[in-house]
């Protein structure tokens, strides 16, 4: 996290929900799993009355709001042998106790009291993506009991892609006037810049489209947004390396960055960045940007199948993939992701966004030009994997193949993976001459 999360009430509803299982204060044990994590006072004292002492527990000297007695307050005071301290207004996950609390889980042979002042309420939140895989977080849940969460990888990235789905919506909000979309030119890319047009334009804002120099976004393309006259700049997987140029437009109008990639800095400025990866997420629960721009614009399912298939985000998107597999069983969906591969091998971007603004149905995409596109760049493939039995060097003893292409279009990756594909024990290197 790199800023104070204000919640919104779709969060904090989802709060009120129990995040793990209800237990009876008799069901609590020493034998839970990893870490034990308390947020709560009376959860907290509970725990300390029955000798179980968890690693880390979150404390405000409060029970639903009401200050804690004497007594009570005196054995917390007594709690732990590391005491943290970190203000947390109502309402809010602020930055400082979302620090301490990692702070806290860092240290080892302790045990770390955090003390709250304010509220702890949402800090459950911040112990869970917080805590190691397979930590244990226990709280009270008022008017239902105790609630006891096992850290799991899909937990941390729901609760993760819940925070980012809300505040990008709170934060859409705002958007009057024209927005523009800076996008990656791949499927995952492609797909979330269709759906966010889809989104925006519902609010009768104008979009402009437009696609990314690589990772970045190039001095041209800073002057031709600035030359637009935007009020707004949506800019979907990537953003990292721009955060320069980011900062700057941040200054002059609202930007919004969803993106799934690492990160190693966080100042960008009054941008809003929104990226599993601030969360904790583990690598292969990170959603890829099409499935947080779905999750956000609920709209075009099978654009977004596309986009995630594309982006291999098979675990976080699971059960989603399998309904869109459901609802479309007579459509390829493998056969999508070869048509905006395509699109993007023959730099062809641009107008494949625009393609894909005008198709309703998956079926309106397969019967596009984008279509007769997939077949040049499947015949250019085809024609690169057959000659590399002529062409390629195997050298080290044939453990490393190396390859040099000249294709039609962008395929490096595309052939590197096929003849992987074909000796999977194999290092495989390919060279690509531009003509």
């Amino acid at each position: 996290m790199i800023s104070d999360l204000v919640v919104n009430e779709e969060i904090k509803k989802y709060v009120r929900k129990p995040l793990g299982k209800i237990i009876r204060e008799s069901q609590l044990s020493a034998n839970f799993k990893g870490n034990v994590i308390c947020v709560g006072d009376k959860v907290t004292l509970t725990c300390a009355k029955l000798q179980l002492m968890p690693k880390v527990a979150i404390v405000d000297y409060k029970v639903m709001r009401k200050k804690i007695s004497a007594k009570d307050k005196r054995q917390l005071k007594k709690y732990g042998t590391i005491k943290l301290r970190a203000k947390n207004k109502a309402g809010t996950i602020s930055l400082e106790a979302w620090n301490k609390v990692r702070e806290a889980l860092e240290f080892t042979g302790a045990i770390v009291k955090v003390e709250i002042d304010g509220e702890e309420d949402l800090l459950t939140l911040a112990a869970i993506l917080n805590g190691d895989v397979g930590d244990t977080v226990i709280y009270g849940q008022p008017g239902k009991g105790i609630v006891v969460v096992q850290i799991t990888e899909k937990k941390k990235q729901e609760i993760a892609d819940m925070l980012i789905q809300e505040k990008a919506r709170e934060f859409l909000k705002k958007f009057k006037g024209t927005t523009v979309i800076v996008h990656d030119s791949d499927a995952d890319g492609m797909s979330s810049a269709v759906m966010f047009t889809h989104y925006v334009g519902k609010r009768k804002n104008k979009v402009i489209q437009r696609t990314s120099d690589g990772a970045t976004i190039s001095p041209h393309l800073k002057e031709e947004i600035t030359g637009l006259n935007a009020n707004n700049l949506i800019i979907l997987d990537l953003g990292g390396e721009a955060r320069n140029t980011i900062k700057e437009l941040s200054q002059r109008m609202n930007v919004l960055i969803i993106d799934h990639h690492k990160m190693f800095e966080d100042d960008f400025g009054k941008a809003l960045y929104l990226n599993p990866q601030f969360f904790n997420v583990p690598d292969d629960y990170t959603s890829p940007t099409s499935f947080l721009s779905w999750q956000i614009c609920r709209n075009i399912d099978w654009l977004a199948a596309a986009g995630i298939i594309a982006d291999k985000g098979f675990l976080p998107a699971q059960e989603f993939l399998k309904k869109v597999k459901k609802k479309y069983s007579k459509i390829n969906l493998n056969y999508l992701v070869d048509l905006l591969n395509a699109a993007d091998a023959k730099e062809k971007t641009k107008e494949a966004v625009q393609i894909l603004l005008k198709s309703k149905s998956p079926q309106d995409l397969i019967n596009s030009e984008i279509a007769r596109w997939e077949k040049e760049v499947n015949g250019e493939i085809s024609r690169l994997v057959e000659e590399h039995k002529q062409k390629a060097l195997f050298i080290a003893g044939g453990k490393v193949i190396l390859y040099e292409v000249t294709p039609k279009f962008y395929l490096r990756g595309e052939i590197a993976n096929k003849i992987q594909e074909i000796y999977p024990d194999k290092i495989v290197i390919i060279g690509e001459i531009k003509k």
